[in-house]
Parts: structure tokens; C-alpha cells; sequence
């Protein structure tokens, strides 16, 4: 082997011995629960805040997303009737907000129909009585959240800042689904 040859190799097999990052650095505190069911889940550490949004309620009332966050683990989802995996999320994240609502979890989920009665129709079908509709009606929580595709969500920190995302439909009542919900549960805030 030539010397050049050997100083790759060096090189290459120095960089492979490096220490294991710390969990909860780096990658966020939700990264040791990207597995299985939630392996396509994106740990962050970079903490962005929600984007102000302007939703309106099933009753036609004017709503915030930082006002349905409040002061507590959020996950917002970004859905639409017309995207079959957001329809057949749905109902899981009815079963989170009835299962893990009174711990602490905020789930909002945010419609994309053209006409919010597409998604108010929806809920009645489905008897997604857990989860609060919420309508986005100049259709701009995709461009601000920074996704091309639905369904987005992501999950923010009691202290209001981004912990992870993913697109998609995982099962989120399976194990690993709920165990990244109860870890950032766990997790508090910065």
C-alpha cells in the first residue's frame, strides 16, 4: 500500500473511534426514540418557535396556535381530507389527545381543506371528539413550518420550542409511538 494509501486508511479508522454523543445533546432529547414505529421522527436541538398563525375554530371563533399551545408539550399536525395518510392519522391523534390531554399534551391538529367544512365534516364521521378542529384559512402553515407535504407534525417543549418533526402517518398509539410522546412529556422545557 502506498503512503497516501496509508494515511487515508489512518485517517479514515482515527474518525471512526470517536466518543458517542451524550444523549439529549446534538441530535435533541428525542432522538433515542427515532426507532421503529418512529424511525422516520427528526430529533432536534434547535429549539424554533412555533410560527404565528391565525386558525379559526369549528365555531367560526378566531384562534392562535400559540394560544392553544399554552404552556405545555404541543404536538401540531398539519392535515388535509384530500391526503389519505392524514386521514388515516387522524384517529390516532384523536386517542393521543383523549389518552395523554390530561398530562399535559396539546394536540392540534390543523386543517388544509380549501374550506373548512370539508374538515368540520370530517370530524363528525370519524367521531373525532377528543381532538379540537382547527382551520387554517389562508392555507399558510406549510410555507411557515417549512414543508412541501402533508401530513407534517411537530412537537414543541412545554417552554414552546421545537423538539422534533416528522412527515407521514406513524402509528402514534403503537409503543414507540407513545413513548416518544411521554418522553417529551418528560422533557419540560429550556
Amino acid at each position: 500500500m502506498t503512503r497516501i494509501g496509508l494515511s487515508l486508511l489512518a485517517v479514515f479508522a482515527l474518525s471512526a473511534c470517536g466518543s458517542p454523543e451524550p444523549a439529549g445533546s446534538g441530535a435533541g432529547v428525542l432522538a433515542a426514540y427515532a426507532k421503529g414505529e418512529m424511525a422516520d421522527f427528526e430529533a432536534t436541538d434547535e429549539g424554533a418557535a412555533p410560527p404565528e398563525l391565525a386558525l379559526v375554530g369549528a365555531d367560526g371563533q378566531d384562534q392562535t396556535l400559540a394560544g392553544l399551545m399554552g404552556e405545555r408539550a404541543t404536538l401540531v399536525n398539519l392535515w388535509a381530507t384530500w391526503c389519505a395518510p392524514c386521514v388515516v392519522e387522524m384517529p390516532a391523534l384523536n386517542e393521543l389527545q383523549a389518552d395523554y390531554g390530561g398530562e399535559g399534551l396539546a394536540v392540534v391538529a390543523i386543517n388544509l381543506d380549501g374550506e373548512a367544512q370539508k374538515g368540520v365534516d370530517f370530524y363528525a364521521q370519524n367521531e373525532l371528539t377528543a381532538l379540537g378542529f382547527h382551520h387554517d384559512p389562508d392555507l399558510v402553515a406549510p410555507s411557515l413550518m417549512g414543508t412541501p407535504s402533508l401530513p407534517l407534525t411537530v412537537i414543541y417543549d412545554a417552554a414552546g420550542q421545537e423538539i422534533g418533526r416528522t412527515w407521514g402517518a406513524p402509528d402514534w398509539v403503537s409503543p414507540d409511538g407513545r413513548a416518544l410522546i411521554e418522553a417529551a412529556l418528560a422533557s419540560g422545557g429550556s
